[in-house]
Formats: structure tokens, C-alpha cells, sequence
């Protein structure tokens, strides 16, 4: 995060109208729903013992993805699932 940014915004949420300032709270509500479904999947991934697509048993972390869940790599198959 940009520090700057952040402090000029804090400067300025002092002027923000009701309507703004609840337009804000609904877009963090989104963000942090968005990140417990996210924290959900990946919690899901490290459950997974066989390939979803194969049913090989022998998987190993691949990466991750743009949004930052697990990949996982199937030694059997060589295809990725998350």
C-alpha cells in the first residue's frame, strides 16, 4: 500500500458525504468476504489427497494462482487442479 496515498485519504474521509462513506464500507465488506471465500478454497486445497481429475495419489504444490491459491500438480497425470 502506498503509505502517501493512504494518509491523504484519511486527510480527506473527514469530508466524505454519508453516501460515499457507505459506498466505501460496502467495497471493504466486498474485499473481506472476498478474501475469507479465497482463504476457504485454499484451506481446501491442502485437504486434497487424490487428483481430482485422475485419481492419482501423488500431488505436489505447483504455484499458486493469480488471486494466490495453492495449485497442485499431479505426478500421475501432470495435470494442475486447484
Amino acid at each position: 500500500m502506498d503509505m502517501r496515498l493512504f494518509e491523504r485519504f484519511c486527510k480527506q474521509a473527514g469530508t466524505m458525504s454519508i453516501r460515499r462513506i457507505r459506498e466505501l464500507a460496502d467495497i471493504v465488506h466486498l474485499t473481506d468476504e472476498r478474501k475469507d471465500v479465497l482463504r476457504r478454497i485454499d484451506k481446501r486445497g491442502s485437504e486434497i489427497k487424490a487428483c481430482p481429475l485422475c485419481g492419482g495419489d501423488k500431488l505436489v504444490k505447483w504455484g499458486t494462482t493469480r488471486t494466490g491459491l495453492l495449485r497442485l500438480r499431479c505426478c500421475k497425470c501432470l495435470r494442475t487442479a486447484l
